[in-house]
């Protein structure tokens, strides 16, 4: 009876180690467990905080638009001067050079001078875009190409045709058009330039209303 009662009390007791090394395992599989989780998921967070873009500084933002201006201001820089030159031309004793002057002029406008072809694929730095400055190029493309265009042709004409008051009538009428156009450009880089904080400089478009009137 002794031997029975001491082999059920070992029994017994290895019955409760057994227990107990299960308990430390569970506990540690559960600890494991958590840090596991929390080791996925702290790296889950870093990897999206590496895949999130850098913003840029307000101030790096302003620099990538005031440069980008630069460069539309250098694409259209031929077409506005050589609008200005033959304007001047035209009311100055130099007249027998309008003509040249105003073709050169045509010239520098059109979709085939290298300066416009730039100008209509330039896009604003992505840093800096918004609707308002989407629109600066293909708003000055259109004054250069199509209104400066059709403006510097009427001026041909007049130049050809002195004392032609209709063709006078039809330089006036495209160039208020031309001055429209260059008002919507102004508006839109006022626009972009107030979202970026910046003081407003407007492109160098020539207005031709003053020239026009100095001519009289």
């Amino acid at each position: 009876m002794a031997l029975s009662a001491n082999r059920a009390l070992r029994a017994k007791a290895w019955d409760a180690l057994v227990a107990e090394e299960a308990n430390a395992t569970a506990r540690w599989y559960e600890r494991a467990r958590w840090w596991l989780a929390a080791g996925v998921a702290a790296l889950a967070v870093v990897a999206v905080a590496l895949d999130l873009p850098t913003g840029a500084s307000r101030r790096d933002r302003q620099s990538g638009f005031t440069s980008w201006m630069a460069t539309l201001e250098h694409d259209v820089a031929r077409c506005s001067g050589g609008i200005h030159d033959a304007l001047v031309v035209h009311f100055s004793p130099r007249v027998g050079l309008a003509g040249t002057y105003t073709d050169q002029a045509i010239s520098a406008c059109a979709f085939t001078d290298s300066g416009i072809v730039d100008l209509g694929g330039e896009q604003p730095p992505a840093d800096a875009s918004s609707p308002a400055a989407e629109r600066i190029a293909p708003a000055a493309t259109k004054w250069a190409d199509a209104d400066a265009v059709s403006f510097l042709r009427d001026l041909l004409v007049v130049i050809s045709s002195p004392g032609d008051s209709s063709a006078e009538r039809a330089l006036l009428v495209d160039g208020a058009r031309l001055d429209r156009e260059r008002a919507v450009v102004e508006g839109l880089v006022a626009s972009a330039e107030k979202g970026l904080g910046l003081p407003e400089k407007t492109l160098a478009l020539v207005k031709v209303a003053p020239l026009l009137e100095g001519g009289r």
